[in-house]
C-alpha cells in the first residue's frame, strides 16, 4: 500500500521563488476569518514542507475554507501565481532543448530562476503547479542544450500534465517542446 501526504493539510506553493513570512501571523489571520465565517477548521501549525509551506489541520478542509486561506495567502505573498489546496498526486514532464547558456559566448549558464520565470510567464502557467524545483540536465558534456525535468502536483487522472504534454514553451528565442515522462522508482529525476 502506498501512502501519500495527509489530506489534513493545506499546501501553499508558487512557481516563483520561495517567499518567507511570519508563520504565526499567517496562521492567526485566517483563523479569525474562519471563525467569523462559522467554518470549523482548526489550523494546527504551519511549517515548510516539500520545498514550500504546509498548514496542518485537525480535519480535511472544505473548499470554501480553502478560499478564505487562499485570499490571505495572496495578500501576504503578494502574488496570484500560487497553488493553495490539498495535497494531490504527482505527474512528471520534461521540457526538451532548452538553451543551457543565456549568452552567445556560452559562459553564463541558464539559471533556475530564469526557467521558473519562463514557466510563470507562459500562457500555460496555471498548469505549472510545481511539486519541487525543476531540475536541469545538460544533454551531453559539450551540448548547448539541456532538458528540464518538472514534477507537478496533479490529479489522479493527470489533467495538468495532459494539458501540457505536446505543447511548447518559449525560452529566450527558442520554442521548446513539453513531453511526458514515465515515473521510475528510485530515480530522482522522474
Amino acid at each position: 500500500m502506498t501512502q501519500g501526504p495527509s489530506r489534513k493539510q493545506i499546501l501553499i506553493t508558487s512557481s516563483g521563488p520561495f517567499v518567507t513570512c511570519d508563520l504565526g501571523l499567517f496562521l492567526a489571520r485566517p483563523c479569525d476569518a474562519l471563525d467569523a465565517a462559522k467554518w470549523k477548521l482548526t489550523l494546527l501549525a504551519m511549517t515548510t514542507a516539500y520545498g514550500r509551506y504546509s498548514i496542518s489541520t485537525a480535519e480535511v478542509p472544505h473548499p470554501a475554507a480553502l478560499d478564505i486561506i487562499r485570499g490571505f495567502a495572496m495578500q501576504i505573498f503578494k502574488t496570484d501565481a500560487m497553488y493553495i489546496g490539498l495535497p494531490t498526486s504527482m505527474s512528471y514532464i520534461r521540457v526538451i532543448d532548452i538553451p543551457f547558456f543565456e549568452d552567445n559566448a556560452c559562459t553564463q549558464r541558464v539559471s533556475l530562476d530564469r526557467i521558473k520565470g519562463a514557466l510563470a510567464c507562459s500562457p500555460l502557467h496555471e498548469h505549472f503547479i510545481l511539486a519541487r524545483d525543476p531540475r536541469l540536465v545538460r544533454n551531453s558534456p559539450n551540448s548547448t542544450n539541456c532538458t528540464v525535468n518538472i514534477d507537478l502536483w496533479d490529479s489522479q487522472t493527470g489533467a495538468r500534465a495532459k494539458a501540457l504534454i505536446g505543447k511548447s514553451l518559449m525560452m529566450g528565442n527558442r520554442l521548446c517542446l513539453i513531453k511526458e515522462v514515465q515515473p521510475r522508482k528510485g530515480v530522482p529525476i522522474c
